[in-house]
């Protein structure tokens, strides 16, 4: 005979339901806030992992080369001497440097651009620095109009004297004149600056 009857849901089937709720919230609370800060924190951890490996890559490198511990201190005092001077809390000083030296080679630039400095990053997100300052960079573009030669050097100066780490991203470069060395175009750059 068939049974036509509903089935009842018993008090029994109820808790079991309700606990099995209750320990499927608290698992997925406990991954939300235990689990998820942990991973972060193991990315961070990683990732200053491989700071501190370059880091000690290098140092490893530099000693084997230099051998007498006089000349691998000059060193390190002297790239220091060179970080702070090239990082500096002002991009004013930095673009400043930047016209005065286009004039000194020669170069004539037109419409310099900088836009608002922005924290440097790693590839997950954490913002790089050092002494307790945060690493910014501040896109610089410019427009200009110079020999070749006196371009490539006044480059080649940028990165030897102006006060801030300095990246070419692009340049673009085109010969409308008469004379085969003069060149207009445009230079697409990076100051890094620690604040």
């Amino acid at each position: 005979m068939i049974n036509v009857q509903k089935e009842k849901i018993t008090a029994a089937q109820i808790a079991i339901f309700i606990w099995a709720s209750c320990i499927a919230v608290t698992v997925w609370l406990f991954s939300l806030i235990v689990m998820g800060p942990a991973h972060q924190r193991v990315v961070e951890a990683k990732d200053k992992v491989d700071i501190l490996e370059s880091r000690l890559k290098w140092v490893t490198r530099v000693i084997e080369s230099r051998q007498e511990p006089a000349k691998v201190f000059e060193y390190f005092v002297a790239v220091d001497r060179d970080l702070v001077r090239r990082f500096p809390n002002s991009v004013e000083k930095s673009l400043i440097a930047l016209a005065d030296y286009a004039n000194k080679f020669g170069v004539r630039i037109e419409r310099v651009q900088a836009d608002k400095p922005r924290k440097v990053v790693t590839a997950r997100g954490i913002p790089l620095g050092a002494d307790e300052k945060v690493c910014t960079g501040v896109s610089v573009t410019f427009k200009f109009k110079s020999e070749y030669d006196n371009l490539l050097k006044y480059l080649e100066t940028l990165r030897k004297v102006l006060p801030a780490y300095t990246v070419v991203r692009n340049m673009t470069a085109e010969n409308n004149f008469a004379n085969a060395s003069r060149i207009e175009g445009h230079v697409d750059l990076t100051l890094y600056l620690l604040e």
